[in-house]
């Protein structure tokens, strides 16, 4: 069964996507990587009080696995500890979080070199 605590969440994911996918799709003219069938990464972080280890969160994950075998899906987490990545949600400063995070999806091996945000181009990474 899955956690009704996660539709709002999906719905803003699922917004997002397809505000995205529209926008993009009428911005910029066609090019042969518009062929490339390679799902994109997903990140997903979860809120105040959660953590990325939550049912909810993880079933979230699957949910896009199921709609689009092949996604990497990664869960932005504050400590390897889901018990302080919950308390950090509560008393961490959110301007290091942020910093942190955005380091570690930079360092990510997948992630670094996914598509930017307007999913026009690919950095080039020598594990893509």
């Amino acid at each position: 069964m899955y956690s009704l605590r996660s539709l709002p969440l999906l719905a803003t994911i699922t917004h997002f996507l397809s505000a995205t996918a529209t926008a993009t799709a009428t911005m910029r003219p066609r090019t042969a990587e518009d062929n490339d069938d390679t799902p994109l990464p997903v990140v997903i972080w979860h809120g105040l009080g959660d953590t990325y280890a939550a049912e909810g969160i993880q079933q979230v994950g699957q949910l896009v696995e199921a709609a689009h075998p092949g996604t990497f899906v990664y869960f932005v987490r504050l400590d390897d500890n889901a018990g302080n990545d919950q308390r950090a949600t509560f008393y961490g400063n959110v301007t290091e979080q942020v910093a942190q995070v955005c380091a570690a999806l930079a360092a990510h091996p997948i992630l670094s070199c996914a598509p930017t945000s307007s999913a026009a181009t690919r950095r080039p990474c020598a594990t893509c």
